[in-house]
């Protein structure tokens, strides 16, 4: 078989006794042929879809992309319209077999007459033997005609009909795996309870941080030390900040694993809380801008007007996240109850002269990294196929510029003197705010989120052992 950069990769599937046999008969040579015979290839993509220009001309289109690989249908964008469509969505391929070496975008216009097919725009295509593993491609390709396509005497599409332009982006990586036991004495040595070697070997690390953080989480939730493992180094972490008020302001792996913790084990806590909210500010197409200066040129008396209306209208929509959010603290997975729950005694012990210091660590979390995160970006986190318009975007910011001011229990200042006006929401809710924090920072039981992240964890598989 051959991987995407063109090597040859042997078969993962090969017993101890069938490579025995084909060795050289030196019982020697043994080992070395199981070692290889072992040896795999983990190959996957990470394509992203950004825009189009120059699509479809005169026509009215109204664009989509259907993701092929070796014309096996993979994945599928939104549909967006006009000629430059912007799509910014990305897709991640896992565990790709060697035979499928080509990647076509195929781009059509949905049509609004079910009687009646999508019309054809163009493709692009890509061969996945010719792209170096390991480095990130971005660039613009011109969409190619498909051949059913109206064509010249020779053979060439019209000019008028040129399909137009695709900005694409993509990664691909292939990484060399060996079955489970044969980490097992490195993973003996890591998990150990103080995970010495891991908080060594994170010190060492530079852009890789999120990808470690990713394959720990997964080594500490098929351990069955999750919770231990994170508490641990986030305790390493707070007694390693000189000042309470930088606290989990870096970007260290300990940061990074929890992170990525409360997206895998807080998804459906994310979408019972904030997931219909979002819904609603995205059907209600609200105009909730605050900024005199992004009014556009409105008469002074009726800037004041519009202000007043959209200030009112915004902070109906704060009063609902945050009531919603509030509510929510018997529903947060105890695996983070337990985390924050370390979190806050640690930080009492090392800060106790900064009686906010654990609000502010907590909600460093459980706000800064996960509601609001969520509230601006809701297709990042799933709770929404399509980005959102300019409008409910800006309506979203503004809610989350509120919500986190609240969880840093701190009214607005001088520099946004526009955002003054909700200072007296924050004052009145900062006590429920850190009743929400003091609810959320107890230790509670397993919950059915990790049992079911350790049943996908302890599935047969193989472990990343280098690039």
């Amino acid at each position: 078989m051959h991987s995407a950069d063109g090597t040859t990769t042997p078969v993962a599937s090969h017993s101890r006794q069938a490579s025995m046999s084909e060795g050289s008969g030196d019982p020697q040579s043994a080992p070395v042929a199981t070692a290889k015979a072992l040896t795999g290839y983990a190959r996957s993509l990470q394509l992203w879809i950004t825009e189009a220009k120059d699509m479809g001309g005169a026509q009215k289109y109204a664009p989509y992309c259907v993701v092929l690989l070796n014309d096996i249908k993979q994945a599928r964008t939104t549909t967006k319209h006009g000629d430059s469509p912007f799509w910014g969505e990305d897709f991640r391929f896992s565990d790709i077999p060697p035979c499928r070496t080509r990647l076509r975008l195929l781009f059509f216009s949905s049509s609004t007459n079910r009687s009646q097919k999508d019309t054809e725009i163009g493709y692009i295509s890509i061969n996945l033997s010719n792209l170096k593993s390991g480095k990130q491609v971005e660039s613009w390709y011109p969409l190619k005609a498909f051949s059913r396509q109206a064509t010249e005497g020779d053979g060439t599409p019209p000019a008028a009909a040129s399909p137009g332009m695709v900005r694409v982006a993509y990664f691909l990586t292939n990484e060399k795996t060996l079955p489970m036991n044969a980490y097992e004495e490195f993973l003996q040595i890591a998990m150990e309870p103080k995970l010495t070697c891991i908080k060594h070997l994170s010190k060492l690390l530079g852009k890789d941080k999120e990808d470690f953080a990713k394959t720990l989480v997964s080594i500490l939730v098929a351990y069955n030390r999750d919770i231990e493992g994170i508490q641990e180094l986030m305790s390493e972490e707070i007694m390693a900040t000189a000042n309470s008020n930088i606290i989990f302001r870096g970007n260290s792996v300990a940061i990074k694993s929890l992170d990525q913790y409360m997206k895998m084990i807080g998804s459906e806590y994310l979408e019972g809380t904030l997931g219909s909210l979002i819904r609603g500010v995205y059907n209600s197409k609200d105009n909730c801008e605050v900024d005199p200066t992004k009014l556009g040129q409105l008469r002074s008396k009726n800037v004041e007007e519009v202000i007043r209306k959209n200030s009112k209208r915004l902070l109906n929509h704060v009063n609902i996240f945050w009531v919603t959010i509030a509510r929510s603290a018997e529903k947060c997975p105890p695996e983070l109850l337990s985390i924050f729950a370390r979190i806050k005694d640690v930080v009492s012990k090392k800060f106790p002269e900064d009686p906010n210091a654990i609000y502010s660590a907590v909600s460093g979390f459980i706000f800064l990294r996960f509601f609001c995160p969520t509230i601006l970006s809701p297709k990042l986190f799933g709770i929404m196929s399509e980005h959102p318009d300019p409008i409910t975007s800006r309506t979203l910011t503004l809610i989350a510029k509120i919500i986190q001011n609240l969880a840093n229990l701190s009214e607005f200042e001088g520099k946004e003197p526009h955002m003054g006006c909700f200072n007296p929401f924050i004052v009145e809710h900062i006590q429920s705010m850190k009743a929400f924090i003091n609810t959320l920072s107890v230790s509670h039981t397993t919950s059915a989120a990790r049992i079911e992240l350790q049943t996908v964890a302890n599935q047969p598989r193989h472990w990343i052992l280098c690039r």
